[in-house]
């Protein structure tokens, strides 16, 4: 098995190692696996290294776009040529005004980022594109060295979530960071596409579909994708901790470039409910759309955890969740810390709502 970087290729928070759902792939000699909170798409490129068929479900429009890059088959060059193409006959495109995004990319940078995101999102359907989208939303912002230079396009700014307009103009005034880097996209791309694409990985096998996982009717459409023949024999996943419902307002450049909002959209319409009971009912709601689409005794591998917030029991939480939802709890171990530094919660900028604790969870249907 070859490890490779296509995995890095876009940083995201609430995101769990990649050696998780390898060991619960070997643990449950998995043939095809399902995560119907793909995020960036983790356990699929688990299940592509393993030569598995595997599908990922995500409401988010980042977390779509991030997986389906991992789920193409594309070479660095065919990515560098389309983005040669598009850039060469870029369309004229509204560009953001304002001090932050004056702040933020340099003017030409920011024109052919403004011209990119308008042709993806008029027509992203070959896999060239669908990578190269991955490998723009991965560009979009970032560190810069202390000499100036960056692999990112953007001017100082976090990699893993996006900063608030007011508070990174701020913060860019006080440091005087007032010109943005004149990043050149194109070589970029060349340099990403390369670190991302050149090791053969095996054909992609599977799909990634934005949904609702609480809803029948996204499962309904993955049984159609899959036909009757073919069920899922292991679920890995990782849903949101409670509490936890800023996805979008903290990807918000990113879901930007996707099609959102030039601006913080501090929607939460398809993200679980901070009430408790209805976060229960919710996830719950999930386990039973599993089963529909899983093979008699399929397995089931879960990482919760909790944020901090005080009552929370994570492992009474999960525990509730499987109530009434066709699994049967096999186990429940603890995970561990998450390292400093390396998890959501420190992303998040409320050192109250920090992650505390981790737990593993491995259920069978029943």
């Amino acid at each position: 098995m070859t490890r490779n970087n296509l995995n890095t290729i876009c940083p995201y928070f609430a995101m769990f190692p990649l050696d998780y759902p390898l060991e619960a792939i070997d643990r449950s000699r998995a043939q095809s696996v399902l995560d119907p909170f793909c995020g960036r798409g983790t356990t699929n490129v688990a299940a592509r290294m393993n030569g598995l068929y595997s599908t990922g479900v995500d409401s988010s429009s980042v977390a779509f776009a991030i997986s389906s890059a991992k789920m193409v088959d594309v070479s660095p060059e065919e990515i560098i040529s389309e983005c040669r193409n598009i850039l060469d006959g870029c369309p004229e495109a509204d560009i953001p005004e304002g001090e932050f995004w004056e702040m933020m990319y340099d003017r030409d940078v920011l024109s052919k980022l403004c011209g990119l995101r308008e042709t993806l999102m008029e027509d992203c359907g070959t896999p060239a594109r669908i990578a190269l989208r991955g490998i723009i939303l991965g560009a979009l912002h970032g560190p810069m060295m202390k000499d100036g230079s960056t692999n990112y396009l953007s001017n100082q700014f976090p990699r893993t979530f996006a900063s608030k307009p007011g508070y990174s103009v701020k913060f860019w005034k006080q440091r005087g960071l007032l010109t943005p880097p004149k990043t050149d996209i194109m070589r970029v791309v060349e340099t990403r596409s390369r670190r991302h694409y050149s090791i053969d990985m095996g054909p992609a096998r599977g799909f990634i579909l934005k949904g609702d996982s609480t809803c029948p009717e996204t499962f309904r459409t993955i049984r159609e994708r899959l036909g009757q023949d073919r069920s899922f024999d292991t679920v890995i996943t990782s849903p949101p901790y409670h509490g936890i419902n800023t996805y979008i307002p903290d990807q918000w450049l990113r879901n930007w470039f996707v099609g959102g909002p030039p601006y913080v959209d501090y929607t939460t319409k398809g993200q679980t409910s901070r009430r408790l009971s209805d976060f229960i009912s919710e996830i719950s709601a999930v386990w039973r759309n599993c089963s529909d689409v899983c093979s008699d005794d399929a397995r089931m591998f879960v990482r919760f955890g909790e944020m901090g917030r005080k009552d929370d029991d994570p492992e009474e939480i999960i525990r509730r969740t499987f109530d009434g939802s066709d699994w049967e709890i096999d186990r429940i171990v603890g995970a561990g810390e998450p390292s400093k530094g390396r998890r959501s919660s420190e992303t998040f900028g409320n050192m109250e709502l920090r992650q505390y604790k981790e737990i593993d969870v491995e259920a069978t249907l029943i």
